[in-house]
């Protein structure tokens, strides 16, 4: 089966020696192979839109005057961004001009000069609503076949959560973890060595094991007070290690809320005193 070929046609006055229109001449060029390519770019383009939608860390394209020509949704979503008013805006001027940086822009103007790459440029990002972020940067200069101007990719990963766990899991003080209705979700090795129980042994199960009878009440205050939107900090009592023993402690607690805002639990922090 043969496709049909996808022809221009040109008509042009066939004129004499001496100026006059004879008749036409009529030419055919054919441009089947010229659309196919150029359709094949559009689809290659398209692919290569769609994997970097489909991406969850967030990513930029800048151009070498380091604006933004591309966005991806998981960028304007970690970062509160309309991509309508990111792209084609200075990179320097999103979030209150959090990313003009000296040594960031060093690095970004020696990606575009020089074609070199870095990774896990450190950098901390308050975004409005979510507190402050912990983000590593990576840049790279992207290779055209068309060599026109340069273009950076720009590849951002919230190593926040990571941070966060290092230091709770490192913590000299106890950290735990307490739902609504008082059973231990988490525990950290800080509450390992001041109560003596080893995780798998208490989570799971009510935090009041950690209080003497007479203070098993404490919690559950406490949580209340969290519900009406007061602060628990330093508040001192008396804890119950496995083997029996009493340990004056202070506790602080957070609440933990879920991503619409509702209270889930807190975070409690003791510490021997």
């Amino acid at each position: 089966v043969q496709t049909c070929a996808l022809p221009i046609l040109r008509i042009h006055p066939y004129r004499t020696s001496d100026n006059k229109i004879d008749g036409t001449v009529i030419a055919l060029i054919d441009i089947d192979d010229v659309k196919r390519s150029l359709d094949d770019v559009r689809s290659a383009r398209d692919f290569s839109e769609a994997i970097v939608e489909s991406i969850h860390e967030p990513l930029l394209v800048l151009t070498a005057g380091l604006r933004i020509e591309a966005a991806n949704r998981a960028f304007c979503l970690k970062f509160g961004i309309n991509r309508k008013d990111a792209v084609g805006s200075r990179l320097s001027d999103l979030g209150h001009r959090q990313w003009n940086l000296p040594r960031w822009n060093e690095l970004l103007a020696k990606v575009v000069r020089q074609s070199v790459e870095f990774q896990d440029f450190p950098m901390q990002y308050k975004v409005p609503g979510n507190g402050p972020r912990s983000l590593l940067l990576s840049a790279r200069r992207l290779l055209q076949t068309d060599r026109t101007a340069a273009l950076i990719l720009l590849v951002i990963e919230d190593v926040t959560a990571r941070e966060q766990a290092a230091i709770t899991e490192f913590s000299s003080d106890a950290i735990m973890a307490v739902n609504l209705d008082g059973m231990l979700t988490n525990w950290n090795r800080g509450a390992e060595h001041l109560f003596g129980y080893q995780a798998d042994e208490l989570v799971g199960r009510p935090a009041s094991q950690l209080l003497p009878p007479e203070h098993a009440s404490l919690l559950p205050r406490l949580l209340r007070r969290l519900r009406r939107g007061e602060k628990v900090m330093d508040q001192q009592t008396v804890g119950m290690r496995k083997d029996g023993q009493h340990v004056v402690v202070s506790l602080t607690l957070s609440p933990v809320r879920e991503a619409g805002g509702r209270l889930a639990g807190a975070s409690c922090v003791a510490r021997d005193i």
